[in-house]
């Protein structure tokens, strides 16, 4: 929770304001659950409506790519948020895109992405993870069954 007030810090907020969560996830933990209630928040990923489990009272989810909010107006966010999502995107076109979109849509934004040498990986919390060879990646994603990960992909998939 500390890092979230860090990034709280570095931003202008005001009560209700409107905010874009750009990679949301599954269950909001890198946001939704420490904004105020007062905050609409508007969550946009990729994945399906039924697995969104993010409990804040004024959120609302969009399943979009981050590519495309033409959905949204130019500046009709008063920040946006992306943690942990930009570095899953390999290609720099795509990742240009994203970054225009998210700058036409908001009036502020922070952009989390974990620094390679970090002492624990943010994904798997397992210190040094990212360091590894691919194969031993596996090994442990496998047989310490991280993230739950060990039942619905190998790692050389996602990278």
């Amino acid at each position: 929770m500390s890092r979230l007030r860090r990034l709280r810090s570095m931003v202008n907020e005001r009560s209700g304001m409107r905010v874009l969560d750009v990679g949301c996830g599954r269950d909001g933990r890198s946001l939704e659950n420490w904004l105020p209630e007062n905050f609409a928040i508007v969550g946009v990923d990729l994945l399906p409506e039924s697995e969104i489990r993010i409990k804040h009272p004024k959120f609302c989810y969009h399943r979009r790519s981050a590519e495309d909010l033409s959905l949204f107006e130019d500046k009709s966010f008063d920040i946006a948020y992306s943690i942990g999502m930009m570095e899953h995107i390999c290609d720099a076109n795509t990742l240009a895109r994203m970054a225009k979109e998210i700058d036409r849509v908001a009036k502020q934004f922070v952009i989390v992405v974990p620094w390679r040498y970090a002492w624990l990986e943010p994904h798997f919390k397992f210190p040094l993870f990212q360091l590894f060879p691919r194969k031993v990646q596996n090994s442990l994603v496998s047989i310490l069954d991280l993230h739950g990960l060990s039942r619905r992909v190998s790692l050389a998939d996602e990278y």
